[in-house]
């Protein structure tokens, strides 16, 4: 019954305000590209996808099923996080009673979708890292290798949506070390001990955990500041950390049982892994376009690395804010029991964050609470090494436990890296829900009298994220809380949305526009970075490009990159052209491109950032 009406709340909230918002860029960038897709064209042969191009295919097939419109891609999203949901629900009865899951479970949800309701791929990461969590709690409970099979699954797919897929890989293969080293220790036998000396297993796992941490630091060096290596990498180094001193027990063991017990482990995750990116490829290899995949996957991302700035963590000073959960998790972690009246404590602790929600509109009230998030992710991870080290704790947990918390801290610690190397609030919601599950799998086995005060923290952040998290401006989440403004439908064929007022209107009046001196199926020239109106207008680009920023000629030759796109323009007999005056990514068009178009277009119309022309 408490899962039904989880389902049941779940469902009604998202279902609310599913239609409601956008950011034209990134709706704009998903539905061309599926339709793209649709048209049988393939992502990085025929035009630059943003992302690995299996979420194109997904919304190619949402188009296909639902009909070409902007809201298919939200019934899509929609569908996948009720499955998000209803998974969440299932790991948290693995924990505790399902009257605490389902808080638990809705603490997920207002910390993620709700905040952006748009179909974008790391949405899609975080689902797919969830259920692959599920299939590995599984393989936990009964030690069946069918179940890494399919954790392994969802990491292809997940890399197949977005590269950082990578990510979820890199927290099971942590995991299935730690369990390596669990089921070693277990099936071991008193003769065969470990002698405390290096033999080969031992040397080619730390040699591995040190190639995996010098990855992690260069990751954090890149922007080359100490909130960097706090978030980046320091949780990571601590669960290598952890597992060399885990693992320093049976060093000198016989090494050829242990490689095969961990050769099987990863061979079948990897196996789940390699099957999904193989058949994606094979219209790749077929084509001989597996340089171009190679490329778009692996080299375009880097021109957004170059051309963008790498955006800052807020202050190391921030870390203040995250004092009263700090002092809960090493106080719980290090005390088999609580003091009787410390429980007291919980309820003027609760009272003092209602007083804090009171002034959780203000700015500075605000951004402190979002500052006493952002580090948890660092925090849980080395409280959880403090815990599993420590034996007298260690010891109060069955195995099964012990497993549950390695891999929901490895997971989390992982997933989180989705926030380089942009660190705006709305990609920490990107992992928040396996953050939140890892600090409750920490919180649930501490000592009882902590409870309390997890259970204030609970109702906090749930009040916080579905009063004002949820009903912020997008662009301005974790810098100050703005009401979202309103909305009026679109009014447009492709476009079953409600939209800012401001973009209705002008969106309207633009495709209005392109329809009078163009018709379906024409090509136009829409740039830079307007791949939507491609989209709404129901026309054709007549480039590969979708955000201009990737184009490979944008800063190495301008003249040649003008000369490219007025002979397209030439060749695809394109008679309609809008320029973006304010482009999100990219520099405006050259001087010499915009008088070239001015003189083959006479005609012009100025909207709001966008100008119209026409022969």
């Amino acid at each position: 019954m408490v899962g039904l009406l989880v389902m049941a709340l779940s469902t009604v909230f998202l279902a609310s305000q599913f239609d409601k918002g956008w950011i034209p860029h990134d709706d704009g960038t998903l539905a061309h590209s599926a339709e793209r897709v649709l048209r049988g064209e393939l992502p990085h042969r025929d035009f630059d996808s943003l992302y690995t191009g299996g979420l194109a295919y997904l919304h190619a097939l949402a188009f296909r099923v639902l009909g070409v419109d902007l809201l298919s891609l939200r019934w899509t999203l929609l569908l996948f996080s009720l499955g998000f949901v209803s998974t969440v629900y299932w790991i948290g009865l693995r924990m505790a009673s399902p009257v605490l899951s389902g808080a638990v479970t809705l603490l997920c949800l207002v910390w993620s979708v709700p905040s952006y309701f748009a179909s974008m791929p790391s949405w899609y990461n975080l689902f797919l890292a969830i259920f692959g969590i599920a299939f590995l709690l599984r393989h936990v409970e009964d030690g069946r290798k069918r179940w890494l099979v399919l954790a392994g699954l969802m990491a292809g797919f997940s890399c197949l949506v977005k590269s950082i897929g990578l990510y979820s890989v890199a927290g099971a293969l942590l995991f299935l070390v730690y369990q390596e080293q669990t089921t070693s220790c277990r099936k071991g036998s008193s003769s065969s001990s470990g002698s405390g000396k290096l033999d080969g297993y031992s040397v080619f796992v730390l040699g591995s955990l040190a190639l995996f941490s010098g990855t992690l630091v260069l990751l954090a060096l890149r922007n080359a500041g100490a909130m960097e290596f706090l978030h980046f990498a320091l949780p990571g180094l601590g669960l290598v950390g952890f597992l060399v001193w885990n693992g320093r027990s049976r060093w000198g063991t016989p090494a050829a049982r242990r490689f095969r017990s961990l050769f099987i482990s990863v061979g079948s995750y990897g196996l789940g892994v390699f099957l999904p990116l193989l058949v994606f490829s094979l219209p790749y290899i077929l084509s001989g376009s597996l340089t171009a995949l190679y490329e778009g996957i692996f080299e375009l991302p880097q021109r957004r690395f170059s051309d963008d700035m790498l955006h800052p963590l807020p202050s190391i000073f921030t870390l203040v804010t995250l004092t009263p959960l700090m002092i809960i998790l090493v106080a719980g972690a290090t005390l088999r029991r609580c003091w009787g009246p410390f429980r007291y404590l919980a309820i003027l602790l609760g009272l003092g964050f209602l007083g804090v929600l009171f002034f959780a509109s203000r700015d500075g009230v605000y951004r402190s609470i979002w500052h006493s998030v952002r580090p948890v992710v660092p925090l849980v991870s080395l409280v959880t090494c403090v815990m599993l080290a420590r034996r007298g704790i260690a010891d109060s947990l069955s195995e099964k436990m012990r497993s549950q918390i390695f891999l929901l801290v490895a997971m989390s610690s992982m997933v989180s890296l989705v926030q380089f190397p942009y660190p705006f609030a709305i990609y920490f919601c990107f992992a928040a829900p396996v953050v939140i599950l890892a600090v409750f799998s920490v919180a649930i086995h501490q000592a009882r009298g902590t409870r309390p005060f997890y259970l204030a923290f609970l109702i906090f952040y749930l009040l916080f994220a579905a009063g004002w998290l949820n009903r912020g401006f997008i662009r301005h989440i974790g810098a100050k809380f703005t009401a979202r403004p309103e909305v009026a439908e679109f009014e447009l064929d492709r476009a079953s949305l409600k939209v800012p007022e401001d973009d209705a209107l002008l969106y309207r009046d633009l495709c209005k526009l392109i329809s009078r001196h163009s018709r379906p199926g024409d090509y136009i020239y829409a740039a830079p970075d307007c791949p939507e109106l491609y989209f709404l207008s129901g026309r054709l680009n007549p480039t590969g490009t979708i955000l201009d920023v990737f184009d490979r000629d944008m800063a190495s030759d301008t003249e040649a990159r003008d000369r490219r796109i007025l002979a397209t323009l030439a060749e695809k007999n394109v008679n309609v052209v809008v320029l973006c005056r304010e482009p999100e990514f990219s520099r405006g068009v050259s001087e010499n491109l915009g008088a070239a178009i001015r003189e083959l277009y006479p005609h012009r119309i100025d909207f709001p950032y966008f100008s119209a022309f026409w022969r």
